[in-house]
């Protein structure tokens, strides 16, 4: 029986089920084998309906499966596929329980590979319904078990699934030193399923990160694999990256060219998210085109989806995206303050903010927000949520609003304020360009920045919040900040509206001389036009 179970699972790993189904079933009719082995072809008969589509049929033989005084390693087996299928029929909470089960199996036996497993397949559930601060406990679980068990493979998995988390609420740096890892794991096993997908959720944090260029590299790394592997699920994830990088771009009929394309693409694979998250992204395209008939004609399309349910977050995304694109600004200014006030009380998920974002600022723009107190709260709620986003990604040395036009809005929307905190709607010059006068002002300025100095001990945030202070308090328009470099040379670690602002130590639009006298004599150098000044 043992012989026959082994056969039949590699016939099915194999891609033939033809063969492997009677294997199945003649253990199934015969007297012999123990009731373990019974549980085990019943699973793999399961399995083999799962893979055919079959959520109902596979979730129907297990349900009524005894499992008493079956071995827990054969018992966990079972229940596997059991809540596979139960998710795979919409029925998450049983599907939470039967993993739940199965984890409390496998932890009381002392079986620490098979827990992480199930752990694993709760997050993948919390994850997508959008339940991320969950999810995220599911994955780190699992791969503690996963480093402790000493499976590579595992832990690789598992690392990319909690840094596509990170990578959702906008930890960038997190994100990154776990997807690394995750590619680091995957790559060193050969030519493993999982590698295309680290690819593309580094490709993804690239792209949020407003690193198009890089996003596009690891995206074609990525296609590449898709393709020797035969894996056309991943083709829709990669067109939508190659989406997101022509927008950043600026290139919004390229973008909406992608986004379509990775529609039809997740139709062929079967990937029913994929259809909609592509129509949303092509809804927003459609928009910045000013082809808001479009863009609501894919907004239908994706509501009118068969697999589409209200509450799961690509339902959040579409109320965001109808506010967003129609027509005249129409919409409930007070709902999209309310989401948005929700998405930054959790910042679960950094394209539910941004998407609340975008649409606060299309509601205060085309007049949607027309209350001026309720124009006052949009702003400040836009300010704080363009700050949320900017800390968040800062680490990585990327601004995301610095390389969107909608979001770049809300950047200089930051300064805003409410006129004596009232509900009047008058709003005061923006902060930034109006130094405050008297020294009570500028001490009580001076004693707030110094404690936001003292708080930040990362370099470059550290010179950023410097730079910004300076500009501040100064009313300038532009700057930067030079250290020295390894070889003694400087180099610009921060700057502020200068031509060509890159990585450290690209070129700007700056006088050289006057940066030397500056360090060479360590004193300030005030000059009203550099080129025409004869000392430089």
């Amino acid at each position: 029986i043992g012989a026959m179970l082994e056969k039949a699972r590699a016939l099915r790993l194999s891609g033939r089920p033809a063969e492997a189904g009677p294997i199945v079933e003649t253990i199934l009719a015969g007297e012999a084998g123990s009731g373990s082995d019974r549980v085990e072809a019943l699973a793999l008969r399961a399995r083999m309906l799962l893979d055919r589509g079959d959520a109902d049929g596979a979730a129907g033989i297990l349900s009524g499966v005894d499992l008493e005084g079956i071995e827990p390693g054969t018992a966990a087996a079972a229940i596997e596929p059991l809540g596979m299928a139960l998710h795979a029929a919409g029925r998450d909470e049983d599907a939470l329980g039967a993993f739940g089960r199965g984890e409390a199996i496998a932890r009381t036996a002392g079986l620490g590979l098979p827990a992480a497993r199930f752990l694993s397949l709760m997050g993948r559930v919390r994850h997508g319904r959008g339940e991320y601060a969950e999810a995220l406990a599911c994955y780190e679980a699992a791969l503690d078990l996963a480093r402790r068990g000493g499976d590579s493979h595992a832990e690789g998995v598992y690392a990319m699934n909690a840094g596509a988390i990170h990578l959702e609420r906008s930890a960038y740096d997190r994100a990154s030193d776990l997807l690394s890892s995750a590619r680091r794991r995957l790559a060193s096993l050969g030519d493993v399923r999982e590698l295309p997908w680290v690819l593309i959720n580094l490709a993804n944090l690239r792209a949020r990160i407003g690193d198009p260029e890089g996003a596009r590299d690891l995206a074609g790394r990525a296609r590449g694999i898709a393709a020797a592997q035969g894996q056309a699920s991943a083709l829709p994830w990669i067109r939508m990256i190659e989406g997101d990088a022509a927008r950043i771009d600026g290139d919004a009929p390229a973008a909406l060219a992608a986004y379509d394309e990775a529609g039809r693409e997740a139709a062929r694979a079967g990937d029913p998210r994929g259809e909609i998250l592509a129509l949303v992204a092509a809804a927003d395209a459609s928009s910045l085109l000013s082809g808001r008939d479009e863009a609501a004609r894919r907004i239908e399309a994706a509501t009118s989806h068969p697999e589409y349910r209200e509450g799961s977050p690509e339902g959040d995304r579409i109320a965001i995206a109808r506010a967003r694109t129609a027509p005249g600004g129409a919409g409930d200014p007070a709902a999209v303050l309310d989401r948005l006030r929700a998405a930054l009380a959790g910042f679960e998920s950094r394209g539910d903010t941004e998407g609340a974002l975008r649409a606060s600022i299309v509601l205060m723009t085309r007049g949607g927000a027309g209350d001026p107190g309720e124009r006052g709260r949009l702003s400040l709620g836009i300010a704080a949520c363009a700050a949320a986003i900017s800390r968040a990604a800062s680490p990585l040395g990327y601004d995301p609003l610095r390389v969107d036009a909608e979001i770049s809005t809300a950047h200089r929307m930051e300064a805003m304020k409410l006129g004596n905190g009232s509900d009047s709607g008058d709003r005061r010059r923006p902060t930034s360009s109006v130094p405050p006068t008297g020294a009570d002002g500028k001490w009580k300025r001076l004693a707030r920045i110094n404690k936001r100095l003292n708080s930040e001990t990362r370099l470059r945030p550290l010179l950023e919040t410097i730079l910004d202070t300076l500009l501040d308090l100064t009313g300038a328009t532009r700057g930067f900040i030079l250290t020295r470099d390894e070889q003694g040379g400087l180099a610009v670690r921060a700057a502020r509206n200068i031509e060509e602002a890159g990585l450290p130590g690209g070129r700007r639009d700056f006088s050289s001389s006057i940066v030397k006298e500056v360090v060479e004599k360590a004193r300030p150098v005030v000059t009203l036009d550099a080129a025409q000044d004869e000392r430089f």
